[in-house]
């Protein structure tokens, strides 16, 4: 449960690896700390690792772990050549792939991945109820630190600052000090946080030490940053201790419950999303889009994420892109990812790839090139792609750039048809049924069976809609006809 103790020994191995890495690490420039990062990183991995490196091992895990965390720090600060976000989130999910604090910050805050706070929460949620013990994150500092981050914003509120007014029986010289301080002299303040942190004078009481460091620091004194921090990892130190409440309060228990819970296959395609898989950006992204039982609908997000995907070479991210700032009137995006899509695709088509081809043909036909539009459907068609070949008949019927040419949409509306293309099957069938003669309605009659017995409903209620010749809807009756046969 959420305040399950960790046996002292595993803490002291996770501070004497902690440890072990500040000394190595001490004279070091960050890039030269990288260096050796990277090299030790390498040594607990299995194809690296000699027999005399066992990762299994509680201390060579605890030094793996810290190892990956600090260069995760290095690459996502950007303080060492080759900053990168991507490898900063690769170095802490290898960490704990699913509960990683980093990561779940890195979505809250929008840095790199999209902005995410309902992920985040979730990621915070589940390490706070996590029971199975991990080498690293599930320690009851780290829990402790989540639970109050999330109490913070989802819990009762911020307690309520205690009041600095002076006891009664307070020291003169202590009473002149907390004038001062009152009046925004920061050496006073810090003063002051000493009196309470030592109890000198006063009773002693971290908060109001707290509350008088951070105005010390509010009114310039450093000195104060490093006494406050001292106070900070005194309270982690005892977190270990403390761990979060059990039973967990209502508000955490009500914020479990409305979170959304990600399958592994989600979890999977957003690891790869994140790892710079194009084609996992642009399905996480359409999800974002639409939202599900799993992500919340956030239109931003989906943005980053196609966008992100354009960058890897998704020419169907970058007509989403197109499209959503169609949607917002902004033209010139609306021309740059199109134009990136055409760019995309333009070499694979060039080098005879049909399907790339008829792709090519969709992007120039949303971006209104009709003209480019008909001459890659042309391309795609004379290679046999049955989609391509659908959509130049509809240029040839309706005269889409093309001149209007019945006798050529028939011939590609055939050609599309009898490669089982359900909709060419229905517009074959349309176009017969308009010549009026009794060989092409039995052909179009034809047609119409194929596309029924593939599942069309559209084509059955085309035939019911056929004109009737005299009085007498003939169409159906040609149908059972022709089932009898």
């Amino acid at each position: 449960m959420a305040n399950k103790k960790r046996k002292n020994k595993d803490i002291d191995r996770y501070a004497e690896a902690s440890r072990w890495i500040r000394e190595r690490a001490a004279s070091m420039t960050l890039s030269e700390v990288a260096d050796l990062t990277r090299d030790e990183i390498g040594d607990y991995l299995p194809e690296h690792r000699g027999e005399g490196k066992k990762v299994e091992d509680g201390e060579d895990r605890a030094k793996y772990a810290f190892w990956n965390i600090v260069l995760g720090d290095l690459y996502l600060s950007g303080e060492v050549a080759g900053k990168s976000w991507r490898d900063a989130i690769g170095c802490y999910r290898s960490v704990d792939p699913i509960s990683s604090p980093r990561v779940a910050n890195m979505y809250m805050e929008g840095q790199g991945v999209p902005q995410d706070t309902a992920y985040a929460d979730r990621i915070f949620v589940d390490i706070i109820k996590h029971e199975k013990d991990s080498e690293v994150l599930d320690c009851a500092e780290f829990r402790l630190q989540c639970f109050k981050m999330l109490e913070e914003r989802h819990g009762a509120g911020k307690p309520e600052e205690q009041s600095v007014a002076a006891p009664v029986d307070m020291p003169d010289d202590i009473k002149w000090t907390l004038r001062a301080a009152e009046n925004g002299n920061g050496y006073c303040c810090y003063l002051m946080g000493e009196y309470y942190r030592e109890g000198k004078g006063v009773p002693r009481d971290k908060q109001q030490a707290k509350i008088w460091y951070a105005k010390a620091m509010e009114n310039g004194e450093t000195e104060a940053f490093d006494a406050l921090n001292g106070l900070r990892e005194e309270d982690d130190a005892s977190a270990r201790e403390d761990d979060v409440p059990d039973p967990l309060p209502d508000w955490f228990v009500a914020l479990d419950k409305t979170l959304p819970m990600e399958s592994e296959q989600t979890r999977e395609l957003r690891r790869r999303a994140e790892d710079g898989d194009a084609a996992a950006e642009c399905a996480l992204a359409n999800f974002y889009s639409t939202g599900n039982a799993e992500i919340v609908k956030n239109t931003d997000s989906a943005i980053v994420w196609w966008q992100y995907a354009a960058e890897h070479g998704s020419f169907k991210a970058c007509i989403q892109l197109a499209q959503e700032y169609g949607s917002e009137g902004k033209e010139e995006q609306v021309s740059r990812y199109f134009g990136a899509a055409a760019k995309v695709l333009r070499n694979a088509a060039v080098g005879g790839d049909s399907q790339k081809m008829f792709d090519l043909g969709q992007v120039y036909a949303l971006a209104g090139n009709q003209e480019e539009a008909a001459v890659w459907f042309r391309r795609a068609a004379d290679c046999n792609h049955s989609a391509a070949q659908l959509w130049l008949a509809k240029y040839y019927e309706e005269g889409l750039s093309l001149a209007a040419n019945p006798d050529k949409a028939l011939r590609w509306y055939r050609a599309s048809a009898e490669q089982g293309n359900v909709e060419a099957q229905r517009n074959l069938a349309r176009c017969l049924l308009q010549q009026g003669r009794e060989e092409t309605r039995r052909e179009a009659c034809t047609w119409l069976l194929r596309a029924m017995s593939a599942g069309s409903l559209e084509a059955f209620y085309d035939g019911l809609k056929a004109p009737a010749e005299g009085d007498v809807p003939w169409l159906p009756y040609l149908c059972r006809a022709f089932r009898q046969d």
